[in-house]
């Protein structure tokens, strides 16, 4: 994944804008970008879920490419691609998601620690 402190600023801000429906954090936060591509013919976005069945996958990939598109004008293609790999994992929570899920590193449950 590549850092989205390297993304450009007004893409950032549009992935920003595009919110999670299940737990109503945006996709930037949530870890649900696995890349973020820029040049001068197109943009192109990989998006991982947080689960491989998630049911609003086509409707986040929709509004990612909305927000994109708005972002970089009609000069520029965007693509979205939802990817199966890697799996998503709340590791790729960024700090304030993990606050606001409660979710808690130090109470992971992590199954090959079990003997």
């Amino acid at each position: 994944m590549n850092a989205p402190a390297t993304w450009p600023p007004a893409l950032r801000a549009a992935l920003e804008r595009v919110i999670d429906p299940e737990s109503g954090i945006n996709i930037v936060d949530m870890g649900l970008v696995e890349g973020l591509r820029d040049d001068a013919d197109a943009v192109a976005l990989d998006l991982i879920m947080t689960s491989a069945a998630c049911p609003m996958a086509g409707l986040i990939a929709e509004d990612a490419e909305a927000e994109l598109q708005a972002a970089v004008g009609a000069d520029q293609a965007v693509q979205v691609q939802v990817l199966d790999e890697p799996a998503w994992h709340p590791s790729r929570l960024s700090p304030a998601a993990r606050e606001q899920l409660g979710w808690d590193p130090e109470n992971e449950y992590h199954p090959e620690h079990d003997h």
